[in-house]
This record gives C-alpha cells, structure tokens and sequence, in this order.
C-alpha cells in the first residue's frame, strides 16, 4: 500500500468493537512522502501481527516524520517488523504508538529519528492496558544528530524486565529518553477500577 504523503486507515472493526476481528500485514506500507511531511497510518483490530515493514518517513530537504498507530486487544510486533516514521533532512522525527487492551509484544525496530540537518527526536510508545512483553532484538531510536533527543514510553499496569529487556533499555538510553511507568488501580469519586497492582520488577540479572 503505497499513499505518499496521504492516509492509509485499515480496520477491522471499531476502537470499541475490536473482539475477533484480525489483522495481519506481511507486506509494506507506506506514507513516506518526498516534499513536505510523512502521512498517517492506523491499523485497528482485536487481533494484530505485524512482520512486514510500516513507514511514514519525510525525504523532503524540509518535512517532520508522520504518525503510525497501531491498536488492538492484542498487538504482536515480528522480529522481522519495522516500523518507522523518520525525518531524513531537516524536521522533527514523528510518532509510533502500539497499544493494547491486553498484551503488546514488542520486537524488530521502531524508529522516530530527526533529520540528518535539524530538528528533534519524535515519540514512540510501546504500551498495554495490561501485559507488555520486550523481545531481545527490540531496537527504538528518537535520535537527532543536531537536536533533542526523543521518547521511548514503556506503560502497561505491570512490568517484568528481564535481563533481555533489560538490555535493549540499556542500548535506547543512547538514542532516546526512556520512561517506563506501570499503573496499577485507578479510583474516582469513590469508584474504583481494578487492574494491575502497579508493580515495576527488576529480575535477577535485569541491569540497566
């Protein structure tokens, strides 16, 4: 699917709607645009697995990178996957978002990065609603060879880091800003909803 610059929206069912619904994309698809910014693309379904490649990258000499959602009860990221939504010259590095209402799993390459030129590293979130899982060969950049920096957000209710995981947040920290926050129940007037217990465990050998 290729919409230089454009929209790409493939659904299988509403935000609301999402069980039994399912996608899977081995092929590619593209937003990348060679003037101005990259596109938008949302992918929506109870069930999604992704193991092909998803850009919406800006080749402009001027253009920020474009914005990529993804979201699903469950949200299985390959090894083989890569998601990108990159500045090449002079812009800010765009956004990746992967959530889910029970389980991400995360692995392959997310990238946000600034141009070349100018510019400041973009946002990528890796989060559930309940269960995230961080692959081995997970690898995030927001970098900015002449900027700031960006984001790589880690929130489900729970988190386990592993000495796997562990590692590949050690390797961000040269090319992001990492935050990983849990959440665990949340109350409101008296009412509470029931959750995670907001619990953030280092495993034995989990050194950052």
């Amino acid at each position: 699917v290729e919409v230089p610059g454009g929209m790409v929206i493939i659904a299988a069912n509403s935000v609301g709607q999402l069980m039994g619904s399912v996608i899977r994309n081995s092929g590619r698809i593209s937003t990348t645009r060679m003037v101005s910014n990259g596109g938008v693309i949302e992918i929506v379904a109870g069930d999604v697995t992704n193991s092909g490649t998803i850009v919406a990258n800006s080749k402009a000499a001027v253009g920020n990178g474009g914005k990529i959602s993804i979201q699903g009860d469950t949200v299985t990221l390959a090894s083989t996957s890569k998601i990108t939504a990159n500045a090449t010259n002079t812009g800010n590095g765009g956004t990746v978002s992967v959530l889910s209402n029970v389980m991400t799993s995360v692995a392959g390459t997310l990238q946000a990065m600034a141009g070349s030129v100018a510019g400041n590293g973009g946002f990528v979130e890796t989060s559930s609603k309940q269960q995230l899982t961080i692959a081995a060969n997970t690898q995030v950049s927001t970098s900015a060879p002449k900027g700031k920096v960006g984001t790589w957000l880690l929130d489900p209710q729970d988190l386990l880091i592993d000495a796997a995981a562990a590692s590949v947040i050690s390797n961000a920290l040269t090319n992001n800003d990492v935050v990983v926050q849990v959440t665990g129940n949340t109350c409101s007037g008296g009412i509470c909803t029931s959750g995670g217990s907001g619990n953030l465990t280092l495993a034995l050998g989990a050194n950052i």
